[in-house]
Formats: structure tokens, sequence, C-alpha cells
């Protein structure tokens, strides 16, 4: 009984051993550790992707502390949650603490100001970017189809 299964774990071992020796000879070199994820300390240089005030990966309005929606908001969401949202900067800070209760955001510290400057901002209510206001429609504009 000893003996088999001594004889067994040498021929997982010799597989482990062949999957490994297939890897590096497929792609020239051992695999690699998984990197940590690392908290980016400066601003990334984002400007030679901006044309007319656009940031053309993300659709994101260039605008002071764009790259801080960059950093913080597309870590669990796309960029079309905030194009298509318009929040005062009161209604915002509101968004990021639910995010930081229901979702597990991260404390955003020194970034918190600037990035909700630049979200009621760039998505306030009073813009005109993205998406537009709601019709105010009076009531005698409606009619019945029939």
């Amino acid at each position: 009984m000893a003996a088999d299964r001594h004889t067994r774990n040498i021929m997982w071992m010799m597989a482990l051993v062949s999957i490994l020796a297939t890897v590096v000879a497929l792609t020239g070199e051992p695999p690699k550790e998984p990197k940590r994820a690392q908290v980016q300390k400066e601003p990334l240089p984002f400007d030679d992707d901006v044309v007319d005030g656009i940031h053309l990966p993300t659709g994101l309005r260039a605008i002071k502390n764009y790259e801080l929606a960059i950093q913080h908001c597309t870590a669990c969401h796309g960029t079309e949650l905030i194009t298509n949202t318009k929040l005062s900067q009161k209604d915002w800070l509101e968004t990021i603490r639910w995010m930081q209760k229901k979702q597990n955001l991260w404390e955003l510290s020194k970034d918190e100001k600037p990035l909700i400057a630049y979200l009621a901002a760039a998505y306030g209510q009073d813009t005109t970017q993205g998406r537009r206001r709601t019709l105010e429609i009076a009531e005698s504009d409606w009619y019945v189809l029939e």
C-alpha cells in the first residue's frame, strides 16, 4: 500500500513538472506570480488621449481632476454610469457614501473633495453634457390618443 501511494505521488510530481515544462517551452519564461494591486500615488498622464475635451478611452469630460474619476470610479463600473447621471455636488457625495456603505468602495481621503468637485462640474445638474434634463411639459400639452 505504501509503495502504491509513493508511486502515485511521484506520478503527480512528474505530471506537474511536465506541465510547467510545457508552459516554459511555449512562453519562453516561467509563469510569474500575479502582481498585487498598487495604489496610484500621482495622477496618471491621461492627457495624450484627450480630443476636444473628451478623454477618448473613457468618454469622460477632460477637465480638472478627471483622472481621479478614472482611478476611483472605473475600478468598479463603466464610465457610462457617470456620463449618464446628473447630480448636484451634495447628491454625488451621497452616492459615494452609499457606494462606500453598500458596495465596499474604499475611503477616498484627500481625493474625495476634488473628485466630487469634478463630478459636479462635469456631470452636475446644471451641465449640458451627457444626458439631457427632464423635459418640463405643462399638463395642458398632453392629449389623449384615440
